[in-house]
């Protein structure tokens, strides 16, 4: 059995409580989760059913029958299923809301085991008066015992009425006592809550204050009730560990005019005392490049949501980008000597699809995938690349490559060939060879979201140190650029600059190696 905690299905498995299953003409949906579950097809109308119920958490896997046991990886992924039967006696919104939402987070795996967490938390409230007070009564609401200041704490709530000097406090006393702390504030249109203060993990208050004025006004009663609500649900999301947290990376604004909400960013800001003493102040604050790099910074452990590879997320890694109509030059993977089979064996071995071991041979005809990538299994790549999603891409501009008309190139890894883009018989003093490497950042942000430039960019350089590795081995000299016209680049290739940005552009020269003459 996968021994993985993001994919191994629960050891009693029982429908989560709550759900409820609708029949469809053709299939069956399940309402009740973080998103809605449609199922169609034959398994839809008559396994399914009954297979939701019998898991009632009263049997193990083992006793399943085996086309049962296939239905659950799926199940479980889809957020329909936690580990054991859910005991009855708890009851109520906050019990349901979180045993029909642990997919969100899987730290949880029952809905028993949310609501333990979350029962056990100790949550202090400071900040101004009469806020304190309305926030206090309706956390008492979802279940949640209040304390006052200076009592032990899990979680300190502390409301932000524009006094900077007593957020300060509270932030200062948090930090010494190992205690993370919550902001909220509210005014006359909009409701702030976050960031969630850890002095191990995020910057101070004065750093995030330094560049947030606050909202503005006094709000009205309908809006005050909204605020405490919002903040509420924070605090249930941060306690159970259950739902998305609004607060761990930074403060969401919430525009109640307009029904809109943004985000601002929680950094720290060089010449802080605390939080970066060594670093210069900037007299405009922090460069673009720093605010980023803390944006994707991998988070502490214990905020770490534990998702399972859904089957979308899976799929992303068999994305593999063709030129369908253009004409196609296959490779072969031999050592020929020739320039062109040295360019083969660098492009496979750098950006290609590694074989999986069952003797298939490489595709007659374009497509999305092919036997290199192993069928239904895991994608084999030479160069490891985040999420196995194969990011980074080659472009092969040909000038005095024996056996390819000079032109441009693109290097299909699906079934191993080039695709003539468009010929391009200019500048004879250009190297013999040119490759650009391109992210798809739209492919990795479909999983990784902000962090998704930044892995492209790294998966790039791992593709760089693979192709300086391997280029001498079959050759070829290679020098890296280190400025480039990404606008030319992108207009000669076609590409989008924002799905599809160049990450590198390597000259290739055998000239001086009389080996590879033809």
């Amino acid at each position: 059995m996968n021994r993985d905690q993001q994919t191994t299905t629960p050891a009693r498995p029982c429908v989560a409580p709550g759900l409820v299953h609708v029949p469809l003409g053709d299939g069956l949906a399940i309402v009740g989760t973080g998103s809605r579950q449609v199922w169609r097809g034959r398994t839809a109308t008559t396994l399914l059913p009954r297979l939701l119920a019998e898991l009632d958490g009263s049997r193990p896997v083992s006793e399943l029958a085996e086309t049962e046991q296939a239905c659950l990886p799926l199940l479980h992924a889809s957020g329909i299923l936690q580990d054991g039967p859910a005991d009855p006696a708890r009851t109520g919104p906050v019990a349901g809301y979180l045993g029909r939402h642990l997919e969100t987070t899987r730290v949880n795996r029952s809905r028993d085991e949310a609501c333990e967490r979350f029962a056990a938390a100790r949550v202090v409230i400071a900040g101004a008066e009469p806020l304190a007070t309305r926030l206090r009564a309706e956390l008492a609401g979802s279940g949640i015992e209040t304390y006052g200041w200076g009592e032990p704490a899990d979680l300190v709530i502390a409301v932000d009425d524009g006094d900077a000097g007593a957020m300060a406090a509270v932030d200062r006393a948090c930090a010494e006592a190992g205690t993370g702390w919550l902001r909220t504030a509210v005014g006359s249109r909009t409701v702030e809550v976050g960031p969630l203060f850890d002095a191990r993990y995020t910057c101070c208050y004065e750093c995030f204050a330094g560049g947030v004025p606050g909202p503005a006004g006094v709000p009205s009663p309908a809006r005050l009730a909204t605020w405490a609500a919002l903040t509420t649900t924070e605090a249930v999301h941060l306690l159970s560990r259950v739902g998305q947290s609004a607060a761990t990376s930074g403060c969401t604004v919430f525009d109640l005019a307009d029904w809109t909400q943004s985000s601002i960013g929680a950094y720290r800001r060089p010449g802080c005392p605390r939080c970066l003493p060594t670093a210069a102040p900037a007299p405009d604050g922090p460069a673009l490049a720093h605010l980023y790099e803390q944006a994707v910074a991998p988070r502490p452990r214990e905020w770490l949501n534990r998702h399972p590879h859904r089957p979308a997320s899976i799929a992303l890694q068999r994305y593999h980008k063709e030129y369908p109509s253009a004409p196609r030059i296959p490779l072969a993977d031999d050592r020929t000597g020739t320039t062109l089979a040295a360019l083969a064996a660098l492009l496979l071995r750098t950006v290609g699809l590694r074989d999986d071991g069952t003797g298939a041979g490489l595709r007659d005809g374009g497509g999305t995938s092919g036997p290199r990538d192993g069928g239904a299994g895991k994608v084999g790549r030479w160069a490891p690349t985040a999420g196995n999603l194969g990011s980074t891409q080659a472009y092969l501009h040909a000038a005095d490559v024996p056996g390819l008309d000079p032109g441009w190139y693109f290097y299909q890894r699906a079934d191993h060939s080039l695709a003539r883009l468009h010929p391009d018989d200019r500048a004879p003093e250009r190297p013999a060879a040119t490759i650009v490497l391109t992210g798809t950042l739209a492919t990795a942000g479909a999983r990784y979201q902000g962090l998704a430039y930044r892995l492209v960019c790294l998966d790039a350089g791992v593709a760089l140190a693979q192709l300086a590795a391997l280029a001498g081995a079959h050759g070829l000299t290679a020098r890296f650029a280190d400025r480039w016209d990404d606008l030319a680049l992108s207009t000669t290739l076609g590409l989008d600059t924002v799905a599809e940005p160049v990450t590198a552009v390597v000259a290739l020269d055998p000239r001086n190696n009389d080996a590879l003459d033809d």
